[in-house]
């Protein structure tokens, strides 16, 4: 019989792209076509990149971008590299891109130029680092890639904000296993299959969208974002 995947052993989240089948489509739209076996390669030369960059692993890196290549591929990068992934939701303004950079301890910024123009003096605190995202891709994708990391399921992955509608955001802590336990939970729950296309309407920054990405994905299936 043949086991689900909330029985699987709970693994580091950048083990997912082993999930689907490596010539079935992971990403389709817009963002471009990566089979699975494309999305492994992807993820582990920015993984190479950004280890490149002399940032430490725990250290945290925020990506500013909207849903094209770096935003699908950065999640599983940096837990690669051992790093904390801060998705920062595009449509922030500058005040609160740089209080998430601050209260995250953000080291580096990822994000598209036009963005990074908005920014003031002071906004990207010392000691972290600023790049373009068009300048991100093709320097990754010279190096050579990472294999999938054995970090501790129980290690820190990620730090998501609220939308701060309330107050100031606050940064949610998601290990690797909250993670996958997210994306095959709602996997099963939905019944997703490699067969199936996903639109990802919600933002990457979003929790919900996030699991959007990584469930599909759980099951193989092709991801389209929107």
């Amino acid at each position: 019989m043949e086991m689900g995947l909330s029985e699987l052993p709970v693994r580091p989240i950048d083990h997912l792209p082993a999930l689907g089948a490596a010539e079935a489509v992971a990403i389709a739209g817009k963002a471009g076509t990566f089979t699975y076996a494309e999305l492994e390669q992807a993820v582990g030369r920015l993984a190479t990149w950004l280890l490149g960059l002399g940032i430490a692993p725990g250290e945290r890196v925020a990506s500013w971008v909207a849903k094209g290549q770096i935003a699908c591929l950065m999640p599983l990068a940096a837990a690669r590299a051992g790093m904390i992934h801060v998705p920062v939701n595009p449509l922030l303004k500058r005040a609160q891109v740089a209080y998430i950079l601050a209260d995250s301890g953000a080291a580096l910024l990822v994000a598209t130029s036009s963005r990074l123009a908005t920014l003031e003096t002071g906004d990207v605190p010392k000691g972290c680092r600023s790049i373009a995202e068009d300048a991100l891709l093709p320097a990754a994708m010279d190096c050579e890639a990472l294999p999938p990391s054995s970090a501790n399921p129980d290690d820190l992955a990620a730090i998501l904000y609220t939308s701060g509608s309330t107050g100031r955001p606050k940064g949610v802590m998601l290990s690797h296993a909250n993670l996958w336990l997210g994306a095959v939970s709602v996997a099963e729950y939905l019944r997703l299959t490699p067969q199936d296309r996903v639109l990802a309407v919600l933002p990457f920054s979003f929790d919900y969208g996030q699991n959007q990405l990584f469930s599909t994905w759980a099951a193989g299936g092709t991801v389209v974002p929107l």
